[in-house]
């Protein structure tokens, strides 16, 4: 059965389920994307159309299944220049803080969308079902539909007042 096996590359994260529990792991992406080379950005994978995938708890030997629409957040650590990073353009972005049932998350959002579409609340009712924060060396891919409030923090996030 190896035949019908898709390559892919691991990439550890954790994940943060809906009732507030972290667990760190792994998750598979495909080793090469559609549309570009490499293999398929957390981003895009996680924003894909398949609802259920495998994830081995760290210390794990077997994998478990986990449905993406009770995930919170999952967070990936990176370094820019260790080739860590998921090569994005992120150059439209702007500071934002996002409360939850679980607390609140403050980064600047990457906006990847039309520029006539560049602003938070764009971002907030576009398509993806996760909203892609930059946090120093972190990633972290809220679901929005967890998402209580938003507020834009311009493009400096120092400074957030509480919501």
């Amino acid at each position: 059965m190896d035949e019908f096996r898709i390559p892919v590359v691991s990439k550890e994260v954790v994940i943060e389920f809906s009732g507030g529990v972290q667990t760190a792991g792994f998750v598979f992406l495909p080793a090469a994307a559609p549309d570009h080379a490499g293999a398929m950005r957390l981003v895009e994978w996680l924003n894909g159309p398949d609802k259920f995938f495998p994830f081995q708890i760290q210390g794990a030997a077997a994998s478990v299944i986990v449905n993406k629409d009770n995930i919170l957040n999952m967070t990936a650590y990176h370094d820019r220049d260790s080739g860590d990073y998921d090569e994005i353009d992120d150059s439209h972005k702007c500071g934002v803080r996002l409360e939850t049932p679980h607390g609140h998350y403050s980064g600047n959002v990457v906006i990847d969308m039309p520029y006539y579409r560049h602003r938070v609340l764009d971002a907030l009712n576009g398509d993806r079902p996760f909203i892609y924060l930059l946090d120093g060396g972190k990633e972290v891919h809220v679901n929005k539909k967890f998402i209580v409030k938003a507020r834009e923090l311009g493009n400096e996030q120092e400074g957030a007042d509480a919501v």
